[in-house]
């Protein structure tokens, strides 16, 4: 006969190690290799640095999208973000949101944050960023 005790033991030992490993799943799709791939569709006039991370916003996980948009220009320009992920949110927005004029200035960067109501870290965000008018 099969003692309590040791029925108790093998039970408890198998959920333990179910939610270690179920944990260390989870850790590792979070983290990934680094995070999506971006594919992005830049205007000449613009360089852009991309990044997407998890942060905590409005009580839950979000992922963020950041992205650093340099004018290379030497005129003063407004550009246009739109983004995309598969299976996910889009986004747009005009950079800059504000101003008088709502340009970035040349030579300088404009950093942007998109916190996106998505929990999932994505293989692939699709960017594209076109020069807009300033008025």
């Amino acid at each position: 006969m099969i003692r309590p005790k040791r029925i108790y033991l093998t039970a408890l030992l198998a959920v333990s190690a179910f939610l270690i490993g179920y944990a260390s799943i989870s850790i590792a799709d979070e983290k990934g290799s680094g995070g999506p791939k971006f594919d992005l569709k830049i205007a000449p006039e613009a360089d852009v640095k991309a990044s997407a991370y998890k942060k905590e916003w409005k009580g839950k996980s979000r992922l963020h999208v950041q992205l650093e948009i340099t004018n290379v220009t030497d005129k003063p320009q407004r550009f246009k973000v739109m983004g995309d992920i598969p299976e996910g949110p889009a986004f747009a927005m005009k950079v800059p949101r504000k101003g008088k004029p709502p340009v970035v200035k040349p030579k300088e960067t404009q950093k942007v944050v998109f916190p996106l109501i998505y929990e999932k870290m994505p293989d692939r965000i699709f960017i594209e960023l076109i020069t807009v008018s300033a008025q």
